[in-house]
């Protein structure tokens, strides 16, 4: 067996047992590992046919950035939050788990204000953030519910404003507090 051959054996072995299930949970650690993983395995097109079908995805910090078009991330061993513009792109916004945290507030606001940053994701107008036990509940890209195992804890949506002033249109994140429903 050739190893293109073998290869083949191993993704439709992947993809039968991925789109067999009711519920995928992608856990967190190192986001630009997991979507270079998930591209070099062909998980993430099996993915997407899993999500296209209707199966529930369920992600924890860069579990919850994957499928998004990108946010912030702490991969790239630097000592600082750096932007991400490699998510699979299936949800079409930004994401920064861990909202809460440091700099990623700051951060995800200016990605998305434009500033030179290095990369792409702040062409994006939308976004959302969610504090340390909440999760963001979407079909069919609505959002849905919102939901948070700790009292106090939130999720946000941003959105991307332009204000003229007096010389040049400023664009400015506009973050919102979203409704959150503790549970039990």
């Amino acid at each position: 067996m050739t190893d293109a051959e073998r290869a083949a054996l191993v993704r439709a072995k992947n993809r039968e047992q991925v789109l067999s299930q009711d519920l995928i949970v992608v856990g967190g650690g190192n986001t630009d590992m997991l979507l270079y993983m998930l591209r070099r395995h062909g998980l993430d097109a099996i993915l997407h046919e899993a999500y296209e079908k209707g199966i529930v995805l369920f992600g924890l910090s860069a579990g919850g950035i994957y499928p998004t078009r990108g946010g912030s991330t702490d991969s790239f061993h630097s000592v600082a939050l750096q932007p991400l513009d490699s998510g699979l792109g299936w949800l079409h916004f930004l994401f920064s788990p861990r909202h809460q945290a440091g700099m990623r507030r700051p951060l995800l606001k200016r990605i998305m204000e434009g500033s030179n940053l290095g990369c792409n994701v702040y062409t994006f107008s939308h976004a959302y953030a969610a504090d340390d036990g909440v999760s963001l509940v979407f079909e069919n890209e609505q959002l849905v519910d919102v939901v948070s195992d700790r009292p106090g804890a939130l999720g946000y949506e941003l959105k991307l404003e332009l204000t003229n002033g007096s010389l040049v249109a400023r664009k400015t994140a506009v973050e919102t507090k979203l409704p959150t429903r503790l549970l039990p």
